[in-house]
């Protein structure tokens, strides 16, 4: 007479509670990036895949020690739950090693002429010190260019649209008492929007680029804005350096040395997304 071999209750529980936590992680994440839920209740519930998959973990390894010892079946369960239960609190072990990275803040700028902010304001909003930004993000400091202010805006909105930055505001610099302006959302892995500023304005050499970065939601981004600007900068230093290689600059260039161009784009309407 066979006798059976029971499958251990605790790789059953392993794997249902890692099988529950994928979809409360993943379909938050897509239901906010369309923006069919806000991000409070995000928030909420992603917490709660978390905690979930966290829990999953725990499970499993409590079923892998009773497996060893009683011979029961579920090691295949078991260590499928154990995986996909790692592969979810991951985001979790990003955010802490990013969380201890970089300072806690949700609105960085350059250092130089502060653009201000025209979508919405974060009401728990934090910007750093000059001297912090400069700590933790060394490239995050305003440009400083030879070339002619309209041709440099026409490169930053460029990169813009690469990004896929929702632009809201685009006001191209014709004079020199009118700045260029760039206000733009953009959107983290998540789904949480930032509202993206760059100021573009007349120098008596060429053009100056500012730039700012602010969460619309939460009380630290965890770098995000600080390494969007950095990054952001260093693309346009390399389109303006492919720009002069393939048009070379004019030697004595001033602020309406040249016909100012006609403005391209008005003011959009500003709202909280």
């Amino acid at each position: 007479m066979r006798i059976p071999i029971r499958t251990s209750r605790w790789a059953i529980w392993a794997r249902r509670i890692a099988s529950l936590a994928l979809p409360l992680e993943v379909i938050p994440v897509l239901m906010h990036r369309e923006r069919m839920i806000g991000s409070d209740a995000f928030t909420l519930l992603f917490a709660i895949g978390l905690a979930l998959a966290a829990l999953a973990v725990a499970v499993s390894i409590i079923a892998l020690m009773r497996l060893w010892q009683s011979g029961f079946r579920g090691w295949s369960r078991t260590l499928q739950a154990l995986l996909l239960g790692l592969f979810l609190v991951a985001p979790a072990g990003i955010a802490i090693s990013w969380a201890v990275t970089y300072p806690p803040t949700n609105d960085v700028a350059t250092l130089g002429p502060l653009p201000e902010l025209a979508i919405a304001r974060n009401p728990l909003a934090h910007r750093l010190a000059e001297a912090e930004t400069l700590r933790a993000f060394p490239n995050a400091v305003a440009r400083t260019y030879p070339m002619a202010p309209g041709d440099v805006f026409d490169l930053a909105v460029g990169l813009v649209t690469e990004r896929q930055w929702e632009a809201r505001i685009r006001r191209r610099p014709v004079a020199p008492a009118y700045q260029g302006r760039i206000h733009a959302l953009a959107m983290t892995l998540l789904g949480f929007r930032d509202e993206v500023a760059i100021l573009i304005d007349w120098t008596e050499s060429g053009t100056i680029v500012s730039m700012r970065s602010a969460s619309l939601f939460g009380v630290d981004d965890l770098g995000t804005n600080g390494k969007r600007i950095e990054a952001f900068l260093i693309d346009l230093d390399a389109a303006v350096t492919e720009a002069q290689r393939r048009a070379p600059i004019i030697e004595g260039l001033t602020p309406g040395s040249a016909n100012p161009p006609a403005e391209d784009a008005t003011d959009g309407a500003a709202d909280g997304g």
